[in-house]
Formats: C-alpha cells, structure tokens, sequence
C-alpha cells in the first residue's frame, strides 16, 4: 500500500526542515502556523491514513506492544456525514463528503478549536496526554502550572551601576513537559 498525502506532507515537511539549517548546525524547530495547518489539511484529505497507537500494555503471550488502529480523518468525515443527515440532506449526497476536499480555512478553523480546548483544559488543572504512536516513544504530558515571583539581576549590564539594577517577573502560568512512562519494550535488563 502506498503513503498516504498525509505521509507525504510529514516527509516533506521534515526534510524542508532538515534542508533549512545551516552546515554544522541542528535544523530550526521554530513555530510555523502554516505549516501546521497544512498538515492538518492533509490529514482531512488523508481519509485513507491509519494510525497505531500503542499502549502502555503488553501482550500476556509474547510481551509484543498491544495497539489499537485509529482513521482520524474517517472519522471525522463519518461525523460529517451524520450532521449532514441530520439537516435533512439525503443520504446519497452525504456520501459524497468521503470523497471531498476539505480547505485549509477547515483545517485552521478546526486546530483554533483544538488550541483553545487544550490549553483550557489544562488550565483547569488537567495534563495532556499524547498518543504513543511509534514504538521507539515513551508517554509524552504537558500540563500548566504557576512558576513563582522572582527577582532577576540585569545579565546585560555593560557596567557595575547596571548590574544594580533588578528586574522582578511576577507569577506567571507556565507549560511544562514531561515523559511520564517508559513502556516496557523499551527497557531490557543490563
């Protein structure tokens, strides 16, 4: 079976990347918003790409990773298609959404969504969990917590009068990352 758009678009995306960083130095991981959206547009338009996602669980048998097989963009199209129905369209016209192309405007409007959830939701004193999707990662979480006053001296000071001078940045909420859990078949006795 052939990569999907989706496959593709990550590909291209990683090299462009890889491509991008000067000789000698690591490649940039800087935000790109239009990057991100087109990857999210390519998913959309990948109804055919599948995605393992492990758990933390291992087969009782052999110790292999245990997965479940995920469609994201069938499913949301299937989702569609329910509303669809809802609104009165036949059935026949809400089928046509599986061979659709969804835009970029979608696809934006969509990680608006996701942004604004997720960042709430931790908020509210919740860890984000991401999906173990590659058998060589570990459980990724990132959660908001509040970081403390602090007072900091001036680290730019040119002379001593300057590094006098203080600078105090007040609490503040803060992202903070972590890998919570090696699964099993990444650990072996020594």
């Amino acid at each position: 079976m052939g990569k999907s758009n989706y496959e593709r678009a990550c590909e291209e995306l990683q090299a462009r990347i890889r491509n991008s960083a000067q000789p000698g130095r690591k490649s940039s991981c800087a935000y790109s918003s239009s990057d991100r959206i087109s990857l999210a547009n390519a998913l959309l338009n990948s109804p055919d790409h599948e995605v393992k996602v492990y758990s933390m669980k291992t087969s009782g048998v052999d110790g292999s990773p245990q997965h479940t097989t995920k469609n994201p963009s069938k499913r949301y199209r299937e989702a569609l298609k329910g509303m669809a129905i809802q609104l009165g369209i036949d059935k026949n016209d809400a089928e046509k959404l599986n061979d659709m192309t969804l835009s970029k405007e979608h696809a934006a409007s969509m990680l608006d969504v996701v942004d604004t959830v997720t960042k709430d939701y931790m908020k509210c004193g919740r860890k984000m969990q991401y999906p173990i999707t590659g058998l060589d990662e570990v459980r990724m979480e990132t959660y908001i917590e509040e970081a403390p006053e602090r007072v900091n001296p001036n680290r730019f000071a040119k002379s001593d009068d300057e590094r006098v001078k203080m600078t105090k940045t007040k609490k503040r909420m803060v992202i903070k990352a972590r890998n919570s859990a090696v699964p099993s078949w990444l650990k072996e006795d020594c």
